[in-house]
């Protein structure tokens, strides 16, 4: 069974240069390069954490390569307005949709578990297991 990788997943496989296999919907392309472009992300420079942004051509082509070997798996509109119905009875409000709409298409595709760095929000919206990416990516394992 495949994995589900969220966006901090594939912003954790592009620092470590892999190309991780897995399930994922393609609203996380979009998150993925929103977070390289704009708030960026925590790196070390000469011995201090800072946070890189990159320019939006670097984020495009590391989308592409980061998320080569990835499998695509969305929700129709019919699923959205189920899942928006389901939000409303559990009060899921503001940018927390987004991880919602996550797991709607993690259960979809019948994934065995998250990889996520999010368990906070992701614990409270699942019973899928969730797995840290820095687990799930260990000695090579990409899938």
């Amino acid at each position: 069974m495949s994995v589900y990788l969220d966006t901090s997943a594939m912003i954790r496989a592009r620092k470590l240069n892999l190309q991780p296999e897995g399930i994922t919907r393609t609203h996380t392309l979009a998150e993925f390069y929103s977070t390289l472009t704009g708030t960026g992300v925590l790196t070390m420079v000469e011995g201090q954490e800072k946070k890189e942004k990159i320019s939006p051509k670097r984020a495009a082509a590391a989308a592409r390569e980061t998320f080569s070997k990835i499998t695509f798996v969305d929700l129709t509109t019919a699923d959205v307005f189920e899942s928006l119905e389901r939000a409303v009875a559990e009060n899921v409000q503001g940018r927390n949709i987004h991880d919602w709409l996550h797991c709607a298409a993690a259960e979809k595709a019948k994934c065995a578990a998250i990889v996520t760095l999010n368990f906070s929000d992701f614990s409270a919206m699942t019973n899928l297991p969730l797995v840290n990416p820095a687990k799930q990516f260990s000695a090579g394992r990409v899938a």
